[in-house]
């Protein structure tokens, strides 16, 4: 009778862990396809680069925090929101700081509304995430399968892009712009699905850590997966790829209990295996346009505390690096047209002031380091060794701009810090039944789900005037519909002002120029736009404007310029702010 019992009690726990994991597949399944498809996908149609992939990593973690809510194992009740959220407090803190100071710059007149609101679909969902994953976290087991979630999206992404990156180089022609992506220049670096070699070459890292962290006691998976990726990284020509891989050798190799056994002949053995490595990074260092590259992320860098001197407190506001940097006096101007300063300390210290900067980097700082007793575990080492990956990147280009790759890492760096946590209970909580109160939570940020995802598909129905305009060339009248109706977008509209202004030449009012100038000023849009202030005797301005476009490098747009007016006091005092009015 006693095993009778047994038997039945052990019975109920086994089909009570079934249907728990049951509850979670949803989830999980949601976590990898958010991973992996926004990274895989090869559609897109101009004016935006990586549009659909970035509204599609919006939709599907949107559809994420809908599971979360909707799993049992989230136990969103507030009392439980209340205890557990207090772990992820600093993740859930820098999104919320993030997204005040946004709305404060739009509030302001400083940032415009179309530029925000993607930036703020982004900080909300990332917010929400790091929240609503509190519980989740807070569970060992749970968190750990989260974790194997991701990675598999990740490994799955990694390995599409390898074999997407080598038709490309091998088979051209078989690029159709559906399932693999033409190639963007330059034309000797593999670029994948994701058209840029950086972003393609920390994808292949992160395909590497997924690969070590499944298969690291299994040689022949490990190399069968290993070798395509390594082989894709090399063929990026990334430097930040590779030293983010030798970053990670450096850690696997610290970590090893073999490797500190051999001692000196292990280390000597080990030294000898990386030599290969050694020599496609000297080929990759020494690429004919390496130092070109460098060179100009010096000078662009050099610009960007000359703007930070003019705006140190407050910055220039979110997303207007571009405005402001156009438009302040730098004579020996970096040579090309940048809207992002390619480096997060000193982007965040541009657009947001040093004191906010400061602020939003000590707090990832200390978020950090209070997470160091995850790196007990290699769950905790993987997660670091990811976000260590993509914060390396970000000091040389701008990775976590783009929603695939911002979401994936705030959600990891909440998984950091709430394994880092010494409340860590490390085991499934049972819970009783379900309250009023904890339907009113799961409602909340079921209702924020979907309110993101109606957001997602109202973009991508504007988007598609947008698109209609490229389609209509060559067919006056349509394109001239195409252009009107695409003026008309709240979000999209700047791309149909511009269309407009390259329409109508020397008719372009001053009107037409308001929003395209606060998105991006290429050389087109600077002529055009000197031209009509020149027209509407606003001499002052224009003079400013075409002494601006006379710092840029010779541009066949730069030949429309008028001849530059006297000079003036008046136009030499301009700042940057009077031209936002």
């Amino acid at each position: 009778m006693h095993r009778s019992f047994l038997n039945k009690a052990d019975g109920k726990l086994i089909d009570k862990k079934a249907s728990t994991l049951q509850s979670e597949r949803p989830l999980l399944v949601a976590t990898t396809l958010a991973v992996a498809l926004p990274v895989m996908c090869a559609y897109q149609q101009p004016p935006l680069a990586a549009f659909f992939n970035q509204v599609l990593a919006v939709a599907l973690w949107s559809g994420v925090l809908f599971c979360v809510a909707l799993s049992s194992r989230c136990a969103l009740r507030p009392d439980n929101i209340r205890r557990n959220v207090a772990t992820l407090a600093s993740p859930v803190a820098l999104w919320a700081l993030l997204l005040a100071v946004l709305v404060g710059h739009t509030a302001s007149g400083i940032t415009p509304g179309f530029v925000a609101a993607p930036i703020a679909a982004n900080l909300v969902l990332a917010l929400l995430l790091s929240a609503a994953f509190a519980k989740i976290y807070r569970d060992g087991l749970m968190r750990k399968r989260w974790l194997q979630a991701l990675l598999i999206g990740i490994l799955i992404a990694a390995l599409f892009n390898a074999v997407m990156a080598l038709l490309q180089m091998a088979l051209p022609r078989s690029a159709d712009d559906v399932w693999v992506a033409r190639m963007v220049a330059p034309y000797d670096r593999a670029s994948g699905n994701l058209r840029q070699p950086n972003q393609l070459a920390t994808l292949m890292v992160w395909g590497l850590l997924a690969t070590s962290y499944f298969w690291q006691r299994q040689p022949w998976r490990w190399l069968t997966c290993s070798v395509p990726l390594l082989a894709t990284l090399v063929a990026t020509g990334s430097r930040t790829g590779m030293v983010s891989l030798l970053l990670v050798v450096l850690v696997a190799l610290m970590r090893s209990r073999r490797v500190r056994a051999w001692r000196l002949k292990g280390w000597l053995m080990l030294a000898i295996a990386l030599l290969p490595m050694l020599w496609f990074a000297e080929s990759i260092f020494t690429r004919t346009t390496a130092n070109a590259a460098l060179s100009l992320r010096v000078a662009l860098w050099r610009d960007v505390l000359a703007i930070i001197e003019h705006a140190p407190w407050l910055g220039v506001g979110w997303g207007q690096f571009n405005f402001a940097w156009t438009l302040t006096p730098l004579p020996a101007r970096a040579a090309d047209v940048f809207d992002h300063a390619h480096n997060l300390p000193l982007h965040l210290a541009v657009e947001l002031g040093v004191p906010l900067a400061t602020v939003v980097l000590g707090a990832l700082g200390m978020m950090l380091w209070r997470a160091r007793r995850a790196l007990q575990t290699s769950d905790g080492v993987t997660v670091a060794l990811l976000l260590a990956t993509m914060l390396l990147h970000s000091l040389f280009e701008y990775p976590l701009w783009f929603s695939y790759f911002l979401l994936p890492s705030a959600a990891l760096l909440a998984w950091l810090v709430a394994a880092g946590s010494p409340l860590d209970s490390g085991s499934v909580a049972v819970h009783g039944a379900s309250t009023g109160r904890e339907y009113r939570v799961r409602g909340a940020f079921m209702l924020a789900a979907a309110a993101l995802l109606a957001s997602v598909i109202y973009a991508t129905l504007e988007y598609q005037k947008q698109v209609a305009i490229h389609r209509a060339v060559g067919q006056p009248e349509t394109l001239k519909r195409a252009i009107l109706s695409a003026r008309q977008s709240p979000l999209y509209g700047h791309f149909g002002d511009y269309a407009a202004i390259m329409l109508a030449g020397d008719g372009g009012t001053a009107a037409l120029f308001v929003r395209p100038i606060r998105n991006v000023l290429d050389e087109r849009l600077l002529t055009a736009y000197a031209r009509m202030l020149t027209r509407s005797t606003d001499e002052d301005r224009a003079e400013f404007v075409i002494a601006r476009a006379r710092e840029f490098p010779p541009d066949a747009a730069f030949a429309l310029l008028p001849v530059t007016p006297a000079s003036s006091a008046a136009a030499a005092a301009l700042t940057v702010q009077d031209f936002r009015k």
